[in-house]
């Protein structure tokens, strides 16, 4: 398994040197070079999980992003309910999104506003559908639970370079 390093929290670095010191003390108590082992084990297992927890939400609001745009891009406005926190009929968004599309989205950032709401911000380029012009954009949005549990996007701004 590969894992990118990318920037945690402070939390996540202080708990991790908590981690290092205590087993560093503890190696320095055992007198078994398998008891040594198996400390630096836990400790390589217990880096890896935290990675990968926290690389799998980051995944599930970038999966999100790239399954909504798709959708709009390819004009299945019939799912776009699954994604948007307002219910619209396929017309109204096939009036919304029928000059433009979104691709190579990326997320940039999540911030957790409350348990039910996160405010995600996004970029990629805005393509017109007319003359597929591309444009670079930057963009936040809310992602709000409903009732089912789900998130569903809502409250977008998007900011156009064009």
């Amino acid at each position: 398994m590969i894992m990118q390093l990318k920037k945690q929290n402070p939390r996540f670095y202080c708990c991790m040197f908590a981690t290092i010191c205590s087993l560093y003390q503890i190696c320095n108590i055992m007198e078994s070079e398998m008891k040594r082992i198996t400390a630096v084990f836990l400790l390589l297992m217990s880096i890896a999980f935290i990675s990968c927890r926290e690389e799998t939400n980051e995944n599930y609001y970038n999966n999100f992003l790239q399954e909504w745009t798709s959708h709009i891009r390819n004009k299945n406005y019939s799912v776009l309910n699954k994604y948007e926190f307002i219910s619209k009929t396929e017309s109204e968004y096939a009036e919304i999104y029928s000059d433009y599309y979104f691709k190579n989205i990326v997320l940039f950032g999540i911030e957790d506003i409350d348990s039910k709401t996160k405010k995600i911000k996004f970029g990629g380029k805005v393509v017109k559908r007319s003359d597929l012009k591309e444009s670079d954009f930057i963009g936040d949005a809310y992602l709000s639970k409903d009732s089912s549990g789900m998130f569903k996007i809502k409250n977008k701004t998007i900011v156009s370079s064009n």
